[in-house]
């Protein structure tokens, strides 16, 4: 699965913390009561072996020139912005 098989629409998208539960609780992104994730999130979620996720967040830090999860949790973020994100890289 890919990032963009995950965060199809915006109720899947979280920001302030890797994941969250359908009661809105904090949780692990693997978790298997996860049901919205950040960026970072749905990233360690959908390439759960260490060197795809590095790799894969490496190439999301050079487009976006920060980190993922600063990105993701920028007080004017949408959801568009990183849906087209996910899409554009391909990930």
């Amino acid at each position: 699965m890919k990032v963009r098989d995950l965060l199809t629409d915006e109720s899947k998208w979280t920001k302030g913390q890797l994941a969250k539960d359908k009661e809105g609780w904090r949780c692990a992104p693997d978790y298997k009561d996860a049901v919205c994730w950040c960026l970072y999130g749905a990233i360690y979620k959908c390439y759960p072996k260490a060197n795809e996720r590095l790799s894969v967040d490496s190439l999301v830090g050079e487009q976006l020139g920060m980190e993922a999860t600063i990105w993701n949790d920028h007080f004017d973020r949408t959801f568009r912005d990183v849906r087209d994100l996910v899409i554009k890289l391909n990930i």
